[in-house]
């Protein structure tokens, strides 16, 4: 009886704590990473009535995390390139004006494992975008050159894509994303990168 009271608490304590193990969820990993790609849209050019088609290279910044096997949150820094803006002459000449487009995004993400090493996943939120006016000879604009000082706004973003798992801590991203508006275009994107998971 004596051996069973100092046995059975162990064994209780025991199964206890596989059951624990079993059922507990799967932590949270916060991950960094960067994505390069092209993206395609359409811009106005001054002297034509149809948008011209436009690709420029772009590269993300990404920060997110994963609340267990399925949800998660992400936030990226983008980088869109510089757009048309038009051109302006004033005594020094005629100087060529583009817009250099940059993006904050906020999406929710789900992912769906496909086997071990790979997993589908899908990302829906908002991107924040601005475009502000530069050109080579005088730089960005100012208040006192009477250029458009800027747009800016807010557009749906929705991406999917697969993650390949190539290590505890590396992943290999390769995705496709659709920013529905940013200057009065949707913007799509192909793109590449690598994903570092703490």
């Amino acid at each position: 009886m004596s051996q069973f009271l100092r046995i059975g608490p162990s064994i209780l304590l025991s199964g206890l704590s596989l059951g624990a193990q079993e059922t507990s969820p799967i932590p949270s990993r916060f991950y960094v990473g960067l994505t390069v790609g092209s993206q395609h849209t359409e811009v106005e050019v001054t002297g034509q009535t149809a948008r011209a088609s436009l690709d420029r290279g772009t590269a993300t910044i990404i920060g997110g995390m994963r609340f267990g096997p399925t949800w998660g949150g992400e936030l990226g820094l983008h980088f869109l390139g510089g757009y048309p803006a038009g051109t302006t002459t004033d005594a020094y000449g005629t100087a060529e004006w583009t817009r250099q487009v940059h993006g904050i995004s906020l999406t929710g993400t789900g992912q769906v494992h496909l086997g071990r090493r790979v997993a589908l996943y899908g990302q829906a939120g908002v991107m924040f975008w601005s475009a502000e006016p530069r050109s080579q000879e005088h730089g960005w604009a100012t208040i006192t050159d009477g250029r458009d000082h800027g747009r800016s706004g807010g557009t749906p973003l929705l991406a999917a894509g697969l993650d390949f798992t190539l290590s505890t801590h590396w992943d290999l991203r390769v995705e496709a994303s659709v920013a529905d508006r940013i200057m009065d275009a949707r913007m799509t994107r192909a793109s590449a990168g690598f994903i570092y998971r703490f």
